[in-house]
């Protein structure tokens, strides 16, 4: 048999299908290989940006710890302000902070004696430059590290400065820290540009919730000095810097508004060739910061794996023995027509494909289907060939899927998530490829190829679901929750935590610590916990401890703390919950005191009376001490209660208890029995005729009127005296008291009597 040239089409077909189809499994892992890198990037950039906000916020934390240390004094001396300098080492180990001071307030009417206070320690001084505030000068007095610019700048009212008179003023009104925009430090040419924050500093003890009240409460400004450029530095990893370009704008991108460029070629407006990676805004004192990370497209390209590769090995290889194959085949077993015997060697080619392999018409009908895909779709290829592809796809992802077949038709290759409903009505998500195969010069049919993604994306909503839900539930639980790192400061808290610290949102929590909080007068008890957890790795759970609220009040916590251990069991934060068990602690001391006390008088009642005695014997009985029980009534109170009624008989009570409370000896223990019975017990007296003047005592000062619901009542009383003896019981001696009282009565009332065997 003659060959033709057109005996080898056939084969040759079937190695450019495979060759194609070889080409788009390598365009799509290069695709995926891009994506991880990028996404890779992406990550990588964003904790950048967390690390540089983290680092920005120390820096400015610098500048209150020394707002803290100038309201401690009314106008520190230029030595103590060197000496917390030293002391502290702010400035060793930041090379992002050029300068650091304190600029005063100064009333224009005080300027002469500020002048002098400083002149005993800087002769030289002098005011200079005349400022925009009528009221007050704002000269530079304080700064380190002393070199010779501060040194000239010594006494400049720097709200002659219009860039840094601005800044003032908005970190005046608002209570924070305001930056102020690129600037040129004085006289310096050709230096980097700097920043300068100015944190507000306001008297102690004057309110500073409103504009106008921070506006009198001010003393004066702490000022930072910052290098953005080695600030910002610092804070990269050299795997950061070898990775990406940084670029941050002070508002929108321009020339003017560069805060950092790390090549110095501003990709942001367009020069050289490089991949934006991540953008996101940046709150730094007060000024709106747009950060920008770059990376080479080489960087990003070159993420191609062996896997890639492999498929061009694999796919060339696969398709060139098919072709032989095939055209073996053809040679023996010559087919009716051409276009037939390619579709049998695409079935051949395809059936055992890993994934799923489809063919669609130019209308978006399937063609074929192969093993793989009869298996994922829950369909057979009998019953799909000649169905539309929308008919499949879920209705909300129908027109990207057709946007993206129209590129098809075009020429081009797309790739796309996508989603199905398969035979059996579940939700399939797909990861799709779709190439064009052309008949001459135009796109005959489409070759797809998609991936079953339907168990990493529902993995991935797992997680963002369970994440959602963690957050939901400590969010709306009563107990407060927070954790902490190993330096004690905030990591993060629910809701009902923010609401106890008067945050708005419970992220404002972050980077904070104790001391900063409302509760800040207890934060050293709260911290000695703390340390003694995150020490011994031992939880403490469930105590209770008291809290100084803002508004002066107290309150009381049910408090447990535990340590959180990495996987090799080191201790790197704590988790703590807290209730307020404040009503509940009030309650108990209720139900105590009503226990205990009588309820009309405030006395001890019958219960705590015959508690107190028993302890009272056994302390006589014990050490020997000379013990007296006085047992006594109101004479003629029912009479009393008749005539004028039991609320005046109430009120009578209520008075006659607090006068005879008022005569007693602090160890005295007085208590009512009921109506209107009463008992002292008086311990450690020094002999019996001491008893017998308190008893006379207490009849002389009972006769007194007392003033009852507006009328004079005049009473007397019977009291009874009895003494512990050796071997009497608590009860015994009760008795006796009892009946010396008795004996009182008998022999006329308004009188005492002792008891005698």
């Amino acid at each position: 048999m003659r060959r033709r040239a057109t005996d080898y089409l056939p084969s040759f077909v079937l190695f450019a299908a495979g060759a194609l189809l070889t080409a788009g499994a390598y365009w799509a892992e290069g695709q995926r290989s891009r994506a991880a890198l990028l996404g890779q990037a992406r990550n990588e950039a964003t904790e950048f940006r967390r690390t540089l906000q983290e680092g920005v916020h120390s820096y400015l934390y610098l500048a209150r710890d020394l707002a803290g240390f100038v309201t401690a004094s009314e106008t520190p001396r230029l030595s103590d302000f060197d000496a917390y300098m030293r002391s502290t080492r702010v400035l060793g180990d930041r090379p992002g902070i050029t300068y650091l001071g304190y600029v005063p307030r100064v009333p224009r009417t005080r300027i002469g004696d500020f002048s002098r206070v400083i002149r005993s320690e800087l002769p030289e001084f002098a005011l200079r430059g005349d400022g925009v505030d009528p009221d007050y000068v704002y000269p530079q007095v304080y700064a380190s590290p002393r070199t010779e610019l501060t040194r000239k700048l010594t006494g400049l009212d720097l709200s002659t400065v219009p860039g840094r008179w601005e800044a003032m003023q908005a970190a005046r009104d608002s209570g924070t820290s305001v930056a102020t925009t690129r600037q040129r430090l004085f006289n310096e040419i050709g230096g980097e540009p700097v920043i300068v924050v100015f944190t507000p500093v306001y008297q102690l003890k004057l309110p500073i919730d409103s504009v106008e009240q921070r506006r009198a409460a001010l003393r004066g400004f702490v000022f930072s000095v910052h290098r953005t450029r080695p600030l910002i530095e610092s804070l990269m990893s050299e795997r950061f810097r070898r990775m990406f370009d940084l670029e941050i704008f002070d508002g929108k991108p321009s020339l003017q508004n560069v805060v950092y460029d790390g090549d110095r070629q501003p990709h942001a407006l367009g020069e050289g060739q490089h991949t934006e990676v991540y953008s996101e805004p940046l709150e730094v004192a007060g000024r709106n910061w747009t950060l920008y990370i770059f990376s080479d497209p080489a960087t990003l390209d070159s993420g191609l794996s062996r896997q890639g590769l492999l498929i061009v090995a694999s796919g060339l290889g696969i398709s060139g023995l098919l072709a032989i194959g095939l055209w073996s085949v053809l040679r023996r077993y010559r087919r009716a027509s051409y276009r037939t015997a390619q579709a049998q060697r695409f079935a051949e080619v395809f059936e055992d494909f890993p994934a799923m392999v489809f063919m669609l018409d130019t209308q978006r009908r399937f063609t074929h289907l192969n093993a793989k895909g009869e298996a994922e779709m829950k369909w057979t290829r009998d019953a799909l060939r000649g169905v539309h592809v929308d008919s499949l796809i879920v209705p909300e992802m129908q027109e990207r899927a057709r946007g993206r077949f129209a590129q098809v038709l075009q020429g081009d290759s797309v790739t796309y998530d996508s989603a199905i409903v398969d035979g059996a009505g579940d939700r399939v998500d797909l990861s799709v490829i779709l190439l064009p195969l052309r008949d001459g010069s135009s796109v005959s049919s489409v070759l797809g190829i998609a991936q079953n993604i339907t168990s990493a994306r529902r993995k991935e909503w797992e997680m963002v679901e369970s994440k959602r839900v963690l957050e939901l539930v400590i969010n709306n639980i009563p107990p407060r929750v927070f954790w902490k790192d190993s330096e004690l400061r905030y990591m993060g808290c629910n809701a009902a935590f923010a609401g106890d610290a008067r945050l708005k949102d419970p992220s404002q929590v972050i980077g904070k610590t104790d001391h900063e909080m409302a509760w800040r007068a207890n934060a050293d008890a709260y911290q000695r916990d703390d340390r003694l957890v995150l020490a011994s790795g031992v939880a403490k759970i469930n105590y209770e401890e008291r809290q100084q609220r803002a508004d002066g009040t107290e309150s009381w916590l049910r408090t447990s703390k535990i340590p959180l251990a990495d996987l090799d069991g080191k201790v790197f934060a704590l988790l703590g919950l807290y209730e307020d068990i404040t009503e509940r602690k009030h309650m108990e001391n209720q139900l105590r005191m009503l226990a205990l006390h009588d309820s009309l008088t405030g006395l001890a009642n019958r219960t705590s009376f015959y508690d107190r005695l028993d302890s009272a014997v056994a302390r006589a009985r014990r050490h020997g001490t000379l013990l007296a029980l006085m047992y006594f009534d109101i004479d003629h109170f029912k009479a009393i209660n008749d005539t004028l009624g039991h609320d005046a008989g109430d009120a009578l009570l209520q008075a006659f208890a607090a006068r005879v409370v008022a005569a007693l000896r602090e160890i005295d223990f007085m208590a009512r029995l009921g109506g209107d019975e009463f008992t002292v017990i008086l311990e450690s007296l020094p002999d019996r005729e001491a008893a017998s003047l308190v008893a006379q005592k207490l009849v002389t000062l009972i006769q007194g009127a007392f003033d009852v619901n507006g009328k004079k009542i005049e009473v007397t009383s019977s009291i009874g005296i009895a003494f512990f003896e050796p071997g009497m019981r608590s009860d015994e001696l009760v008795r006796a008291a009892d009946q010396a009282m008795y004996e009182a009565k008998r022999s006329g009332r308004n009188c005492f009597c002792l008891y005698t065997r």
